[in-house]
């Protein structure tokens, strides 16, 4: 399922064939249907991912190379919540520690 907000305000759902995998964590899933999200948009539009869970912000940091758009992760609970830009991360780490993080 693909999921596409264009407007902030309605959301529509999209079945996919293209992200049909036999992964069985939440996290991979999660960085699947993001790239193949980041391969069937335009890069103008950001990918935001709310997810409380490390593993997957070290995911991002490794695949985020691989997406042209700028990829955000919604991180925290209630007023603990805050936005990070992945891609920002990344490239603060450099390449190697990136590349590490798989």
């Amino acid at each position: 399922m693909y999921l596409h907000s264009p407007d902030g305000k309605h959301v529509t759902a999209t079945s996919t064939l293209e992200v049909a995998s036999d992964h069985e964590e939440a996290d991979t899933w999660i960085v699947l249907h993001c790239l193949h999200a980041a391969n069937t948009m335009t890069s103008n539009v950001d990918i935001v991912v709310h997810s409380p869970d490390t593993d997957v912000l070290i995911l991002f940091l490794h695949y985020s190379v691989r997406m042209h758009n700028r990829l955000l992760m919604d991180i925290g609970f209630r007023s603990h919540r805050r936005v990070l830009n992945v891609d920002l991360y990344a490239n603060k780490l450099g390449p190697d520690v990136s590349e590490a993080s798989h």
